[in-house]
């Protein structure tokens, strides 16, 4: 594909030079920019490690962002968040500016709520003072009671139900702000697993899988980790979290991978599905399909489909294993669909429920 750019010459008011260049090309330039590691890693950790251990050519880098950021500050000094030693080492992990201005609006974002969050517990203890101990009691009770139900549950399904398997073995196809846009996903997945466990219909059982070359090391569960437990383990996620290829976990004519390139609708008796832990947009390759053929794995697309809506840019890993469970539940792509648009929710809210739900004791 070939597009047409028209060029003002500084040295000649009125004359313009036309120049041809291909798409094709600006994606592989793109593509070759792409970072072969993460911060932070098993070396480096903070500011302090990188100006030890760092290279020559990471300094620079961080000097060429250090710059682009105070030009911002001079910009726009009320729009720019205050840096930590761990988002400098993040924000070099992005390959553009775009995505680096992503991220500062991340950070300022939940600097933003941290405060207001801090200005709602101020509140909220002035408001106990005045309540009666009783009744917070009583509530605390209450808490204490849906996290045992949800515990008990979730273990439940992990013994019985048949499971969602989620393939994170795309973390070196994609660039660092879709590997934080699938992590983001995957935590609403955990608010997903937590609401199902109160719902009439199977708690899910969810599996991430192929997290190589291992958990600590896969780039979409370091962000995932940072997004959700920090330092602290896996334990008490409501998912199952490995290492193992999905051929190790079952047997390939058991399995379906799930891609709007196929030709033949999914239905859920074909077998246990397959969702890829993907968002490439520098790329037209056809990577899931092309997986599934590798490992001799048929593929299928969701009926979702039939609607006007053809896998809308809103349609995240949550909401297709939602849709995916309603369809094993109702064996109707038109309820299944129905439901999911009466239930779709936001990240926050997502991540607000597994907050509330999954985290503490």
């Amino acid at each position: 594909m070939w597009f047409s750019r028209i060029l003002r010459r500084s040295d000649g008011p009125h004359r313009t030079l036309r120049r041809s260049f291909s798409l094709t090309t600006f994606l592989h330039e793109s593509i070759s920019n792409k970072r072969s590691f993460y911060y932070p890693t098993e070396q480096i950790k903070n500011l302090g490690d990188f100006r030890k251990f760092a290279s020559p050519e990471e300094k620079q880098h961080l000097e060429r962002i250090t710059s682009e950021y105070y030009a911002i500050c001079k910009r726009q000094p009320e729009n720019v968040p205050e840096m930590s030693d761990e988002d400098w080492l993040i924000h070099m992990n992005y390959e553009t500016k775009l995505g680096r201005a992503s991220h500062l609006n991340l950070i300022r974002t939940k600097q933003n709520r941290k405060a207001a969050s801090k200005r709602k517990l101020a509140d909220k203890s002035v408001v106990a003072k005045e309540e009666d101990p009783k009744v917070s009691h009583q509530f605390t009770i209450s808490i204490a009671k849906q996290k045992l139900i949800l515990r008990n549950r979730v273990a439940q399904a992990m013994r019985l139900e048949e499971p969602i398997l989620i393939d994170l073995g795309f973390a070196s196809s994609m660039f660092y702000n879709e590997i934080t846009d699938v992590a983001r996903h995957l935590v609403q997945t955990l608010g997903s697993v937590n609401k199902s466990a109160f719902e009439p219909w199977p708690t899910l059982r969810v599996i991430f899988c192929n997290a190589k070359p291992s958990i600590e090391q896969n780039e979409i569960i370091k962000v995932f980790r940072r997004l959700t437990v920090g330092e602290n383990s896996f334990d008490k996620l409501p998912v199952t979290i490995t290492e193992s290829s999905y051929l190790d976990l079952y047997k390939a004519r058991e399995l379906v991978y799930l891609t709007q390139d196929a030709d033949i609708y999914y239905h859920p008796t074909e077998g246990i599905p397959i969702i890829g832990a993907i968002i490439n947009k520098t790329t037209k390759d056809k990577l899931l399909i092309q997986r599934a053929h590798n490992d001799d794995i048929k593929v299928r697309k969701l009926p979702i489909d039939l609607n006007e809506k053809v896998y809308d840019t809103k349609m995240t890993v949550a909401h297709v294993i939602e849709y995916v469970s309603m369809l094993r539940f109702t064996w109707d792509p038109s309820k299944a669909r129905t439901t999911l648009q009466n239930r779709i929710v936001s990240p926050h809210q997502s991540s607000d429920i597994h907050k509330k739900c999954g985290q503490q004791d």
